[in-house]
């Protein structure tokens, strides 16, 4: 049986490999962009119904 002394990935596997960690960390920092903003409407939009806009006193609401 002939022995391997050490374990090389070949350079095309490795290029392969380093341009899809790199498309995977764009698409994450996408998702978690879009979740960010996402939450941040939700609880801009929570906030507007919890707390309504006072009125003046002495006018009627309708």
């Amino acid at each position: 049986m002939a022995e391997i002394s050490s374990f090389e990935v070949p350079t095309q596997i490795r290029d392969v490999a380093e341009t899809s960690l790199e498309q995977a960390r764009k698409v994450f920092g996408s998702f978690i962009r879009t979740a960010r903003r996402a939450s941040d409407t939700g609880r801009d939009s929570a906030q507007e119904i919890a707390v309504p806009e006072r009125q003046p006193a002495g006018e009627a609401s309708h």
